[in-house]
């Protein structure tokens, strides 16, 4: 009897606590939505560096414009001043008649002390044939900076008659005794040219003659 009292209020107990559970409310589960990410926007970072100022154009200067104006004006003159030197000394006033078109000589190594040296430069211009002075070679050799040496040369002989030497080149023709060195040339800037100042040279029997040029 006993028992059966206690297994009622037991069974009476758990009915109890049936219908508590069923009648109390439901927790809901929230779920936490995911934090929207911020997007952070950086802050321009001001400048360091010092604007630059505006570049303005260079002034021309006036004293070196003159300076140039003048080293010209006396390079025209000086150019003036050769060829009014030289005026009276024509190709055509020394022509000869004659050319040596025969066969080239053996250069002469004895008749010059430089002849062995340039021997087959010699060699070379004498195989061209005569281009000065109706039977004479004129070959140039390079000896330095504004620097050349004229060596002419018997073509039938292979003698070396004589040398002169030349700053700016020469000019001859093959019909002509007129031999002139440094002619006059605008390109040429006589002012800083210490030996650039034209000499005359007139071929005589054989021999180079300096002619005397007007003052």
């Amino acid at each position: 009897m006993i028992f059966r009292t206690k297994y009622c209020r037991l069974l009476l107990c758990f009915l109890l606590l049936l219908i508590l559970a069923q009648c109390s409310p439901q927790k809901k589960t929230e779920e936490k939505e995911p934090a929207a990410s911020k997007t952070i926007t950086p802050i321009p970072k001001e400048s360091d560096e010092v604007p630059k100022s505006p570049t303005l154009a260079a002034e021309p200067n006036i004293k070196d414009q003159k300076n140039t104006k003048a080293s010209k004006k006396k390079k025209d003159n000086i150019y003036a001043l050769y060829q009014q030197k030289i005026a009276k000394f024509k190709f055509d006033a020394f022509r000869v008649k004659e050319k040596y078109s025969g066969r080239a000589a053996t250069i002469d190594l004895v008749s010059h002390e430089d002849a062995r040296l340039y021997q087959k430069t010699f060699t070379r211009g004498l195989a061209a044939g005569s281009n000065f002075a109706g039977k004479y070679t004129l070959v140039s050799v390079p000896c330095g900076d504004k620097c050349q040496d004229n060596y002419i040369i018997e073509t039938q002989t292979g003698k070396v008659i004589d040398k002169v030497q030349s700053s700016t080149g020469v000019s001859f023709r093959p019909d002509s005794r007129l031999l002139i060195v440094n002619p006059p040339e605008l390109t040429t800037n006589n002012q800083v040219c210490q030996n650039c100042e034209p000499i005359i040279y007139v071929l005589e029997n054989g021999l180079i003659y300096k002619a005397k040029l007007l003052r």
